[in-house]
């Protein structure tokens, strides 16, 4: 079953970071998945593809996403919030 990215009311490319994040976070968006084509983040998104660029250079600087070239953008296989735990005694 695919797992759609919501259409978003958001303002500029942090607002579409922050609703990335929280998707991967919450797993609408598992690691290793392929998330949309940049044209459809555009149409989503209702933005420009400069924006939808800056929201992914930003997502990839952040470990959330990795590019794999023709093939698309992925969930990365160990986002920030899956590898950082902390022991408590």
């Amino acid at each position: 079953m695919k797992k759609r990215v919501a259409r978003a009311s958001v303002n500029g490319y942090a607002g579409i970071v922050e609703r990335i994040k929280e998707m991967v976070m919450k797993g609408a968006l598992e690691p290793g998945a392929r998330l949309p084509t940049r044209r459809e983040l555009i149409r989503r998104f209702h933005t420009t593809p400069v924006t939808i660029q800056r929201a992914m250079d930003v997502l990839v600087d952040h470990g959330y996403v990795r590019p794999d070239g023709p093939r698309g953008t992925f969930v990365a296989d160990f986002p920030p919030h899956v590898s950082h735990y902390a022991m408590a005694f």
